[in-house]
C-alpha cells in the first residue's frame, strides 16, 4: 500500500514542482526533464494499478503536466549563464537518464499489454452484477498483469490470461476505508457472480474461509479458495475466490448464462476482496493447471486500470 500510494500520489507531485518550477540552462534540458518527467506520470498511469487513489487523478496528472511544461519554458535560462558542471552534475544527469529510460520502457510494454494477442479466444457476458468495476490485473503483458508470469507454478498456469476485479464508486473508491483489514468495507464484497457463458460445471469448492486483507492463503494447493469452473464448449471459466458458503451449484449441474452461481468473497490467495475470472483449455484434469486461454467480455480485452460497467 505504500508503495503505491508513493508512486501515484507523492512521486508524480514532486515531480511536476520540479518541472515547473526549475531553472533549466537551455532548451534541451528543459525538454530533456519535460520528457523524464512525463516517462513518470506515464509509467506509473498506465501500469500502476489504482487501487488505493482514484485513478481519475490520472487525467489530473496529464493536465498538470502540460501547464508545467509551459511554465517551466518560460524559465529556460541562456545556456551561456550556466555554472560548469560537476561530477556530481553528471552521476545526477546519469541517474534522471536511466530511470527515464526505464520510465518510458514501462509505459511502453504497457501500451503493448493492451493488445491482445492472436489465438484461441472466449467471449464472456459479464459475471458480475450492476456497477462498476476496475480491472486490478489484465493484459498482455507482466507490467499489467500479475498472473502473466512465466515463472509461475505449472499447476496454476491456467489462470496466466486471468483478470482480477473489483467494484468502484463514480470516484473510483474501492473501500469505505484506504486499507481496511474487514472484507465487507469492500464494495464488491457480497456482490453476485453469475454464469459468464452457458455450460456445465466441472468443479465447485467451498467452505474456504475468507482472509483478512492484505494477507493471502499461504496453502498454494488453495490458491483459487472457494470457486467454480465451468466448461464451456472447449474451454473452462474459472471463477474465484469466492465467499464461503456462497456457491450454489454443484460439479454436473448445466447453468446458462446469467444463472446466479455465488457471491464474492476473499477466500484462498486474495489480498482483498475481487473476482478472479480465467479461461482455460478444457482438461482432464481437476483445477488450473491446463493451458491459459485469453478472455474478452463482452468483445473487450479487459487490461488493467480499465473500467467495465455491467448492467
Amino acid at each position: 500500500m505504500l508503495l503505491s500510494l508513493t508512486l501515484q500520489a507523492v512521486l508524480p507531485v514532486l515531480l511536476l514542482w520540479w518541472l515547473a518550477f526549475r531553472r533549466p540552462a537551455g532548451r534541451l534540458r528543459w525538454l530533456a526533464g519535460a520528457l523524464f518527467v512525463l516517462g513518470v506520470v506515464a509509467a506509473v498511469s498506465l501500469a500502476v494499478p489504482w487501487i488505493f487513489v482514484p485513478s481519475r487523478v490520472r487525467y489530473f496528472y496529464v493536465v498538470a503536466w502540460l501547464m508545467a511544461a509551459w511554465w517551466s519554458a518560460s524559465r529556460v535560462r541562456r545556456v551561456e549563464s550556466e555554472e560548469p558542471s560537476g561530477r556530481w552534475q553528471s552521476v545526477r544527469s546519469m541517474v534522471v537518464l536511466v530511470i527515464g529510460i526505464a520510465a518510458w520502457a514501462t509505459a511502453g510494454l504497457a501500451v503493448d499489454g493492451r493488445r491482445m494477442p492472436a489465438g484461441d479466444v472466449l467471449d464472456l457476458a459479464c459475471p458480475l452484477g450492476t456497477g462498476t468495476y476496475l480491472v486490478v490485473n489484465g493484459g498482455s503483458r507482466l507490467v499489467v498483469n500479475a498472473h502473466f508470469s512465466p515463472f509461475g507454478a505449472d499447476e496454476t498456469r491456467g489462470l496466466r490470461h486471468g483478470v482480477d476485479l473489483i467494484q468502484v464508486d463514480g470516484f473510483g473508491r474501492r473501500a469505505t476505508e484506504l486499507a481496511s483489514p474487514n472484507p465487507a468495507d469492500y464494495r464488491i464484497y457480497g456482490g453476485p457472480v453469475f454464469a459468464p457463458c452457458g455450460g456445465r460445471v466441472v468443479g465447485a469448492a467451498d467452505g474456504r474461509p475468507d482472509r483478512t486483507p492484505p494477507h493471502g492463503d499461504p496453502d498454494r494447493a488453495h490458491v483459487l479458495g472457494n470457486h467454480i469452473i465451468l466448461q464451456c464448449g472447449q474451454h473452462e471459466v474459472v471463477l474465484a475466490h469466492l465467499q464461503p458458503g456462497s456457491v450454489r451449484v454443484t460439479a454436473g449441474e448445466t447453468v446458462s448464462v446469467s444463472d446466479l452461481l455465488g457471491f464474492v468473497g476473499n477466500s484462498g490467495d486474495s489480498r482483498e476482496p475481487h473476482l478472479h475470472v480465467s479461461v482455460q483449455r478444457q482438461s482432464d484434469q481437476q483445477g488450473p493447471g491446463a493451458n491459459p486461454v485469453w478472455l474478452t467480455i463482452r468483445g473487450a480485452f479487459p487490461v488493467r486500470n480499465d473500467r467495465l460497467v455491467c448492467e
